[in-house]
This record gives structure tokens, sequence and C-alpha cells, in this order.
């Protein structure tokens, strides 16, 4: 535990002894006054994060790069037939995206939708058919709303499209891997994502 701080940026733990300086790493700035300190981005010399659900724009097409769902299992969501990430050797899926699907606003969604098996569970294929009641689902697609928390298919944002003179803007909003969980049954059911 940590008591306090002083001005060489040394800390003194609980037990008495010092412990190393804190030093800030590359394109950070390290900010102290009498109630402590922080790290602060500077934005210069950090590396890119090619975090998990960045979705990029081609045209009108979308790619989402490679992210899970994870409840009982971790899923790699689908376009079409295909894992997000892609297959061996092949370019990865497009999604496709319309203006039309925007709201009034201009504003439509980049959207990971669940749909369980009738046990609220995953499973490790998750691509279900449209005809395969019994797997579960999980796929990329583009809609209007960005959530649905109740029925069969739940529904989390990973991107807002913003749409203005028939161009998209990308507003990232899902920056990790998503947890998903489950209560209650058939239309009644609650999907939780976190």
């Amino acid at each position: 535990m940590i008591k306090r701080t002083d001005r060489t940026n040394r800390t003194e733990g609980t037990d008495g002894g010092r412990r190393a300086p804190v030093r800030p790493g590359t394109g950070l700035l390290l900010g102290m006054n009498r109630l402590g300190m922080w790290f602060e981005g500077t934005g210069a010399g950090g590396g890119a994060w090619r975090h998990p659900f960045m979705v990029s724009l081609a045209g009108d097409a979308a790619r989402v790069s490679m992210g899970l769902v994870i409840g009982n299992v971790a899923v790699e969501p689908m376009i079409g037939r295909v894992r997000i990430s892609g297959e061996e050797g092949k370019a990865a899926p497009e999604l496709k995206i319309e203006e039309s699907v925007a709201t009034r606003k201009g504003e439509s969604w980049v959207c990971v939708e669940v749909t369980p098996t009738a046990a609220g569970k995953l499973d490790e294929e998750g691509e279900g058919d449209d005809d395969d009641k019994e797997g579960a689902k999980v796929v990329v697609a583009h809609r209007s709303s960005p959530v649905v928390d109740v029925g069969e298919t739940g529904r989390a944002p990973l991107a807002m499209l913003v749409w203005r003179a028939g161009r998209a803007r990308v507003v990232q909003v899902a920056m990790f891997h998503y947890r998903y969980e489950t209560s209650g049954e058939g239309m009644k059911r609650r999907h939780f994502f976190s």
C-alpha cells in the first residue's frame, strides 16, 4: 500500500521501504500537485493500438478487426459465413453498409448480434443458420439502432457511422472484447454485454 508521494517522485510504502521513482513512458507526461501524480497522454510518439473490433470503411463496405464475444466460450463473430478476421490467405470479409439504414439524424451502427442456444449459451462455432434453432449465432451487422437487450437476439454497438452527403465517418464505440451473459428464456431473455 502506498502512503504518500514526495516531491522526488518516489513513493513510500507502508512497510517503510523506498520504491523506485515513477517515470513516464514515450508519449506521456507526468503531472503532480498536492493531491498526487497523474499521467497524461500527449499523442506524440505513442504507437497506434489496433484494438479489437476496430471498424474501418472502404467505399460502401466496412471491415472489422478481430474481436471476441466471451461467454461460456469465446467466439469470433462472422460476416456472412466468414469469421471477421478472414480465412487464411484471403482478405477479411466486408460488411455492406448503406445510407438508407441511417436514422433521420444520419446515424447508423455496426453491431455485434448474439442469438444464444435455448439454454442461453454460446457454442464454439457461433455460426448457427437462420434455419438452425439449436446453434448459437454471433454475427456483425449494419443496423439503425445500436442496442437490443430483450428478446431472442441481443445487440451491442461496435461503432457509430455518421452520414453526411452520402459519405460515412466512423465513431468507434467498442475498444475491447465483449463479455456476454444472459438471463431468462425466449422473448423474455435479457442480454448483457460489458
